[in-house]
């Protein structure tokens, strides 16, 4: 992928600092660096109108002319930049937890890459909200701007531990009904529900508030490959289940059903007009907010 190919940051490497924040300045800052090689540097310099500046703001966007003119502190907007919602959606739900050897779990991975989306979108100029859920929605921030609501969405974000079940599809519903305005939601979850093949009908909820929705499908990399040669015992993190199986005879059922299950998914968002992304937790995250930017880019020339 052009532009962000070069000096990634490892996810394994982001556990051995503690500050949530500067985990997400340096992956900002990091995915930005590697933009001046991409043809997305650059790519909103026309500019379009003006809003009103809310505190913590970058003041390099104040506009002084309108300022000397009238006393009033606006941001210049330009045509990338509508003052868009985006609402992102984590699943902390228990089986979010595992991680294998030493990758980072899918919840470590979640919480960097919804640390590092707060900050982009944020000093984009956008407002961001943020939904924790597990079988309940136990966090709801609606879209704001400014550096304090970021500092309390990463404060949520930093006391983050695995919770209870999934209930995915019951959580987009209720997430979808207290959406206002329009936007974009970004659902980070590894979509591991018994009831995931009804996720479409959540999904054109979304569809129907007005809200495009960006999918990002969590998986460990062990999950999708089954790399286990010597392990035969198997503990479903949520329900408690367990299962004896013997790994080499096992491997070919799993990797068909896991690659059903991630099929399910994406053609559920194909039908319902989703942007769907697939990703591995030993991916660099800057290549995942690529993904996400190259996306946002697309929908501001719609």
């Amino acid at each position: 992928m052009p532009g962000v190919n070069k000096g990634l940051i490892d996810p394994k490497v982001l556990t051995t600092v503690k500050d949530l924040e500067l985990k997400a300045r340096v992956l900002v800052e990091g995915l930005y660096i590697g933009l001046h090689d991409s043809p997305l540097y650059g790519y909103s310099p026309e500019f379009a109108d003006h809003r009103q500046y809310y505190q913590g703001d970058d003041l390099r966007g104040l506009d002084w002319k309108v300022y000397a003119r009238t006393d009033r502190y606006v941001i210049k907007r330009y045509k990338m930049e509508s003052d868009m919602r985006v609402m992102i959606l984590l699943d902390f739900s228990a089986s979010m937890g595992y991680g294998s050897g030493d990758n980072v779990t899918k919840l470590e991975y979640g919480i960097h890459l919804a640390a590092a989306l707060s900050h982009l979108i944020i000093h984009q100029n956008d407002r961001s909200g943020l939904v924790l859920f597990d079988d309940e929605i136990r966090t709801f921030m609606p879209a704001r701007g400014g550096l304090p609501h970021l500092r309390q969405m990463l404060h949520h974000l930093q006391k983050t531990e695995p919770g209870a079940r999934t209930s995915i599809v019951d959580i987009c519903h209720q997430a979808a009904s207290r959406l206002t305005g329009r936007g974009l939601v970004v659902l980070v979850s590894d979509f591991l529900d018994p009831d995931y093949e009804q996720l479409s009908d959540c999904f054109s909820h979304f569809r129907f508030a007005r809200y495009d929705v960006i999918v990002m499908h969590l998986l460990d990399p062990a999950e999708v490959d089954f790399s286990f040669q010597q392990i035969q015992n198997f503990r479903d993190l949520e329900s408690g289940e367990e299962l004896v199986v013997e790994p080499e005879t096992f491997r070919r059922t799993y990797t068909e059903r896991i690659q059903k299950f991630r099929d399910s998914i994406e053609s559920q968002c194909l039908k319902a007009h989703i942007d769907y992304e697939f990703v591995r937790t030993s991916q660099p995250l800057e290549g995942v907010l690529f993904q996400y930017l190259s996306k946002r880019a697309k929908r501001s020339v719609r």
